[in-house]
Parts: C-alpha cells; sequence; structure tokens
C-alpha cells in the first residue's frame, strides 16, 4: 500500500525518485520493526533482563550469608575454645584460692610472714 502511494507520489511529481527510496526505506525499518515475531523477542529480552537482575541480587545476598555464617563460625569456635579452657582456668583459680587460704589461715595462726611469699609467681599465671 505504502509502496503505491509512493509510486502515485513520484508521478505527480510530489518527490524525487531519491525521497522515494528514503521513505520507502524508513517505511519498511518501521514495519519490520513493529513484526509481531520482533515485538515477543523483544519482551522476552526484557524480561530476560529482569530475571538476571534478580539472580544477580539473590548471589549477593548469598555472598553475605556466607560471610555471616564464616564470622558466626569463626564466633563458634572461640567460644569452644573458651569451654574447653574453662576446667583448667577454674582448676588454676582453685588453687590460687586455696594457696592464698592457706596463706591467710597461716597468718592469722601467726604461722608464716606474708611479706616473704613468693605468691606473686602464682597470680601471675592466671
Amino acid at each position: 500500500m505504502m509502496k503505491l502511494i509512493l509510486d502515485k507520489a513520484l508521478q505527480d511529481k510530489y518527490i524525487t525518485i531519491a525521497d522515494k527510496y528514503a521513505l520507502d526505506n524508513r517505511a519498511e525499518v518501521k514495519r519490520v520493526e513493529h513484526a509481531p515475531f520482533l515485538v515477543t523477542m523483544r519482551e522476552a529480552i526484557k524480561k530476560n533482563a529482569g530475571n538476571i537482575q534478580n539472580l544477580k541480587e539473590a548471589i549477593r545476598k548469598n555472598a553475605v550469608n556466607v560471610q555471616n555464617l564464616n564470622a558466626n563460625m569463626n564466633s563458634i569456635g572461640g567460644s569452644i575454645n573458651q569451654i574447653k579452657s574453662g576446667p583448667r582456668r577454674k582448676q588454676k583459680m582453685e588453687n590460687v584460692v586455696g594457696l592464698i587460704s592457706a596463706v591467710i589461715i597461716s597468718y592469722r595462726l601467726g604461722l608464716v610472714v606474708v611479706s616473704r611469699m613468693p605468691l606473686g609467681k602464682y597470680l601471675g599465671k592466671l
């Protein structure tokens, strides 16, 4: 239909032959641009681009979750080490408390002079 109109305009000398081919080319491009298969392809591409963005966001969130899990694992490891060292520390504390109690009892009874006892080396190991 468009070609017939352009041919009639050329015959009536409203346009030149160069204008006819330029207008014909523009009309053909517009026709192909709005072809149903291209419209469907364009919509699919936009939908896929949205899905790709959603996947990128999900991957970023997973990376953050992995970092948080690593931090939690390190924290749990530190807690486990503290729990493991707890009985030893408790035993050391009980030893020092027992020693201090013995010194205080001895001092009260007048058996020991406190200034000569090397308590510093026991207290420094805690």
